[in-house]
């Protein structure tokens, strides 16, 4: 069997679909070393070809587990349309695979591709040019592909049930759920910032989007130094940009609160490991990668309710309203890290793996021995 993995957006390589396209098709690769299926790789001419995930692929490139065809057409653009279809229609292939939600128009052959988030539809503000355009392309591609594809997977059912809000519920049987894995590799890897891991620390990861609450984290955490004695920081890391507010001069007087910016997987790991608590606050989320991520060190999280975060939420996971007010909520997040009952979520982290996600999304790669 012949299957086309469409691998182009690990040319974005530090973002989350460029993740989540790299760790998948490598969970793909270790499946499928012993079977028959024969997988083609499409990536973009301008790959930079020192990315850590084209890097990644070259040992199964050398085995002849998968072999690499290169193509001009950027991901997530117009030419992607002019262009894609031709060439894996006349190829020969069996299965192609997208991991996004803008299937390039016009293939012919069997066609199966995710949905991580409708954001864009659920969230507003999270456009910020040619808002009415960019939203009637997203619902419009998105009810095209679903309707004409072979399958969609939506990573959550909290996503599932947000699709099926905009597409009908007669495509019900034509979409499934297959939960992400972590994407951060344990292997130990030489640090490039210092951490005080004498101090405790609260901490965040991600962009400053809108929807994701920085305003209402940071006073949070505010209200526990001031009003509940917590004696730690607050850990930022993420993209720098601000969106809605400038989030810098909002705690320019603060020493108690540190912006790392982009930070590397070795530093992020520790950042994990050695946490109080994970803030994750966010109005909405598709699935929330750092909750996974956190929960490998049996980290304590204090999530919002927004999307599918009480959906995956750990058992210790302390899930406060988005309409809670702050003071309240303040009170019961100081109690909960006050609490030194520990959890351990080994059984948890076993639902989230590539492995899984690849027995979901591609089950006749999956070989018994």
């Amino acid at each position: 069997m012949k299957l086309i993995y469409d691998a182009r957006l690990i040319a974005l390589q530090y973002t989350g679909l460029g993740r989540y396209t790299a760790s998948l098709l490598r969970a793909l690769l270790d499946s499928s070393l012993h079977s028959d299926l024969d997988i083609e790789v499409l990536l973009d001419r301008a790959c930079d070809l020192k990315s850590m995930h084209y890097l990644a692929l070259q040992p199964y490139i050398q085995r002849g587990v998968c072999r690499v065809q290169v193509i001009d057409a950027p991901p997530i653009s117009f030419r992607q349309h002019l262009v894609i279809a031709r060439w894996v229609n006349r190829c020969g292939a069996d299965h192609y695979f997208y991991p996004h939600f803008d299937v390039p128009l016009g293939i012919n052959v069997p066609t199966s591709f995710v949905v991580h988030d409708l954001i864009p539809l659920l969230v507003d503000g999270y456009v910020q040019k040619f808002d009415f355009a960019k939203k009637l392309y997203f619902k419009q591609m998105l009810r095209h592909n679903v309707a004409t594809a072979e399958r969609c997977y939506a990573v959550s059912e909290t996503t599932r049930r947000d699709i099926l809000d905009v597409t009908g519920e007669r495509w019900a049987d034509k979409i499934e759920v297959a939960y992400e894995g972590p994407v951060l590799s344990t292997v130990r890897q030489e640090n490039t910032i210092a951490i005080n891991q004498s101090r405790p620390y609260l901490f965040y990861i991600g962009d400053r989007r809108p929807h994701k609450n920085m305003r209402r984290i940071i006073d949070l955490f505010i209200l526990l130094r001031d009003r509940h004695g917590y004696p730690g920081k607050l850990v930022l890391a993420g993209s720098k940009q601000n969106y809605d507010f400038d989030l810098d001069a909002y705690i320019a007087k603060r020493e108690d609160i540190d912006v790392l910016g982009n930070v590397s997987d070795a530093d992020l790991l520790d950042l994990y490991a050695s946490t109080d608590a994970l803030l994750f606050l966010s109005e909405y989320e598709g699935f929330g990668l750092p909750v996974v991520e956190a929960a490998r060190f049996n980290r304590k999280m204090v999530l919002s309710d927004g999307g599918s975060l009480p959906e995956i939420a750990p058992p210790n996971a302390c899930v406060i309203s988005r309409n809670l007010p702050l003071e309240v909520a303040a009170t019961q997040v100081a109690l909960y890290l006050a609490d030194p009952v520990k959890h351990d979520l080994f059984e948890y982290t076993r639902r989230y793996s590539w492995e899984q996600s690849v027995a979901k999304i591609f089950p006749y790669a999956i070989q018994e021995a």
